[in-house]
């Protein structure tokens, strides 16, 4: 039976998946697209170097909401998809080191102004990051995420907004 590794940002794990010749889940809270492409190239010399047939599968959980109206869209997430921040990433030094930032230290580091670090990350996440908007807006980040060589997309669609209206 295939064995999946779930990891995010740590490469030893996707070089150990590779050996092992196991199938990776991932998402992008911690490494961008372009981080991921080099993790999954790391993963496949690995995989072939130990005689694994097959380039293995790797499957990325992208938080998903497609629809026809832009900013309804963006509306209906925002506040939704910032709780998801918070209550999934936790502080704000937890949330702005996922997003790349380092060491904001300071009042944010120790919970200031959580409100701005959670409008920024949903922003990034928003532009770069998840299938939010048309499917005319999302299908670049489709193809941007082939291209990385990731096998399967798995909608992430539990972000605080209601299941039924994302599907």
């Amino acid at each position: 039976l295939p064995v999946w590794v779930t990891t995010v940002g740590n490469e030893e794990a996707f070089r150990h998946a590779g050996r092992m010749g196991d199938n990776i889940l991932t998402h992008l809270m911690g490494h961008t697209l372009e981080e991921l492409a080099v993790k999954i190239a790391v993963y496949r010399e690995e995989r072939a170097a130990a005689g694994h047939a097959g380039n293995g599968i790797i499957t990325l959980l992208v938080h998903t909401f497609i629809s026809e109206d832009e900013q309804t869209i963006f509306d209906k997430v925002r506040g939704p998809f910032k709780q998801y921040l918070i209550d999934s990433v936790g502080t704000p030094q937890t949330i702005a080191k996922s997003l790349g930032l380092g060491d904001i230290g300071g009042a944010a580091g120790e919970g200031g102004d959580i409100d701005a670090i959670t409008e920024f990350a949903f922003r990034r996440y928003y532009q770069s990051s998840a299938l939010f908007g048309t499917a005319e807006r999302c299908l670049p980040l489709v193809a941007s995420i082939r291209k990385a060589g990731v096998n399967e997309v798995a909608c992430l669609i539990d972000f605080g907004v209601e299941p039924e209206l994302v599907l």
